[in-house]
């Protein structure tokens, strides 16, 4: 049924699909707010401690997932449109949006685990 009438699929199931997209949506807000108060706290305090808290609690597994599941879904959404000759260009938005959203947070990651890094090395050297 997918495979063969992939549009009637999309007509029959809009609301349960936009509904599972609305739930991914919610859960990447709730830890993005996680995140920027993880952030804002790091800025006022100026330190950083891995053994305390560590950004892994934040961006995990699961947020990376449920990035893919939209970006892929809207991918889906937004060529299937696009190849029945609707209007897509809502689904670019969403795409672009989350794309940059994947991008900030392996960043912001990359970084905190590379100051606790570079914390623990030039402690190490400091002792010495």
């Amino acid at each position: 049924m997918i495979f063969r009438k992939p549009y009637a699929f999309l007509i029959k199931n809009f609301r349960k699909i936009h509904i599972f997209l609305l739930v991914l949506a919610l859960f990447v807000f709730y830890k993005q707010n996680q995140i920027s108060s993880f952030v804002k706290e790091y800025i006022s305090l100026g330190s950083y401690s891995y053994a305390l808290e560590s950004i892994g609690s934040k961006i995990d597994f699961w947020l990376y997932f449920a990035l893919v599941l939209i970006l892929v879904s809207s991918i889906l959404l937004m060529w299937l449109l696009l190849y029945k000759k609707k209007p897509w260009k809502a689904y670019l938005i969403v795409l672009f949006e989350y794309i940059l959203m994947f991008v900030s947070f392996v960043m912001v990651k990359n970084f905190f685990e590379s100051y606790s890094v570079t914390t623990t090395v030039s402690g190490v050297y400091a002792a010495r």
